[in-house]
């Protein structure tokens, strides 16, 4: 919630988004948080390394000529999303 000081919301933003900053700032420096954050930056460098530079295409087109009916077709899937997992907090 904000608090608004003296009935000036222009002031009670600016104190809010302070406040936020502050927060993000300690959250930050908390070795946890900021080993996360870091893992997260990595792993999505790293994921959008390899879609730019086509690996996902080739991988799907690899993959699409031996999926013959419909349960190889699952099979296969099953078995890259159990091989393309990455993480859970990459996807932002």
């Amino acid at each position: 919630m904000i608090t608004i000081p003296g009935n000036n919301i222009l002031n009670g933003l600016v104190l809010a988004f302070v406040d936020v900053i502050n927060r993000m700032v300690e959250s930050l420096a908390d070795p946890w948080n900021a080993g996360i954050i870091l893992q997260v930056l990595a792993i999505a460098g790293l994921i959008n390394l390899v879609t730019k530079m086509g690996g996902v295409k080739a991988i799907a087109e690899s993959l699409s000529k031996r999926a013959k009916n419909r349960k190889s077709s699952q099979i296969i899937i099953w078995l890259s999303g159990l091989i393309i997992f990455f993480d859970d907090y990459a996807m932002l």
